[in-house]
């Protein structure tokens, strides 16, 4: 693969991770606040009710996995419970985020890829 094309494709996800950023940005700008998370939260410390009213649904459901898990046994995962309580936007907010994980790795191929190539052309120099 010549050099130009690495940085095209650069150039392409590069962009696409920054449209990314900015549409999970627009998503968790409408969180709606989200009672189904009461019902994990009523009785238990772990967030006082100034942190259930203003954090963001993944921030709860960071806290509730551990609630849950401690009360059942174990077995609830992040994702899971997000989508069981969450809001609709952090849901889609948490599907970009998954995609800009795999945008970045990408990136990292392609920036490996280059420093490859520069090596060779160093070597030939």
């Amino acid at each position: 693969m010549s050099l130009e094309s690495l940085i095209i494709k650069h150039a392409k996800y590069a962009d696409l991770k920054s449209n990314l950023k900015r549409k999970i940005g627009v998503e968790l700008s409408n969180h709606k606040y989200s009672e189904a998370f009461e019902e994990v939260f009523i009785g238990k410390d772990e967030l006082s009710n100034e942190d259930i009213i203003y954090g963001t649904c993944g921030n709860h459901a960071y806290e509730a996995v551990k609630i849950l898990n401690r009360d059942n046994d174990g077995g609830y995962g992040y994702d899971e419970v997000l989508n069981m309580y969450g809001c609709e936007y952090c849901i889609k907010a948490r599907k970009l985020k998954i995609e800009m994980g795999f945008v970045g790795t990408k990136l990292g191929q392609i920036r490996g890829a280059i420093t490859r190539v520069g090596r060779k052309l160093n070597n030939s120099a």
